[in-house]
């Protein structure tokens, strides 16, 4: 994949701060910090997500109970968040795909622990 870009960096702030968020260390972490540590735990997990998304061009999954869609489309995956369980999506990553998305797998594995490491550490929109 090619010039990836990650469009939707907005996220609510809350004024406070709940009681989960104050004992979740994950989110102590950056989630670019955390993104490889997830891969070596779940390395099998997201190469059969990446599999499946070149073999059907879409999936959708749920990441530690948020909505996550990865698509496949006219040469670019797109990798989005739904804050609100399906009824919309942000678009948080996408980048142009090769031709055999084969040679693609390693970056389409990186994207998918990427978007579940901003999830984890509270990166994406959530309402």
């Amino acid at each position: 994949m090619k010039n990836g870009t990650v469009s939707s960096y907005y996220r609510s702030i809350s004024n406070e701060i709940s009681l989960w968020d104050k004992l979740n260390l994950i989110r102590r972490f950056n989630y670019w910090n955390l993104s490889p540590m997830l891969k070596v735990f779940k390395i099998k997990k997201y190469a059969r997500e990446a599999k499946s998304l070149i073999e059907y061009g879409s999936i959708s999954t749920l990441s530690a109970g948020v909505l996550v869609r990865y698509e496949i489309k006219n040469g670019v995956a797109t990798f989005d968040v739904s804050p609100d369980k399906g009824a919309t999506y942000l678009n948080y990553s996408s980048a142009s795909t090769s031709i055999n998305l084969e040679d693609d797998f390693d970056e389409i594995v990186d994207s998918i622990a990427t978007i579940e490491a901003m999830i984890r550490t509270g990166f994406c929109v959530t309402y």
